[in-house]
């Protein structure tokens, strides 16, 4: 099963609380002022742009996802006012949604982590 942007919420210490908390500030001050607020839950960005981790294969996300994900946040129409993505890779073992950042941003990722495997070359990166 899919973890949406619409899941309820259960953060699981202060950190994950404390980026909630962000998320409903944001909202409040869209609600409040008019102001476009989008919110990215971004998966893991390494500086080696590939997973090292058993677990990062279903939450690793590249740069160029990443950075393609922000621009598109930027170019987003004024008219949204406040959501909430996903921001990553085309995973295999991903548990996080990017339908909705596919269905409102037009965002899709282009790279995948299965392409790390042990004994594979990525064959998506440019």
């Amino acid at each position: 099963m899919l973890l949406t942007h619409e899941a309820p919420l259960r953060p699981g210490g202060l950190y994950g609380a404390s980026k909630v908390w962000g998320e409903a500030l944001g909202r409040a001050y869209a609600d409040a002022h008019g102001l476009s607020v989008i919110c990215v839950r971004i998966g893991r960005v390494r500086a080696e742009d590939r997973p090292m981790s058993s677990r990062e294969f279903s939450v690793w996300c590249s740069q160029r996802d990443v950075a393609r994900m922000l621009v598109a946040c930027i170019e987003a129409p004024a008219s949204l006012r406040f959501d909430v993505f996903y921001a990553v890779s085309d995973n295999r073992w991903s548990y996080r949604d990017v339908g909705h950042a596919r269905a409102v941003l037009g965002w899709a990722p282009l790279d995948r982590a299965e392409d790390y495997r042990e004994g594979r070359s990525p064959t998506s990166r440019k």
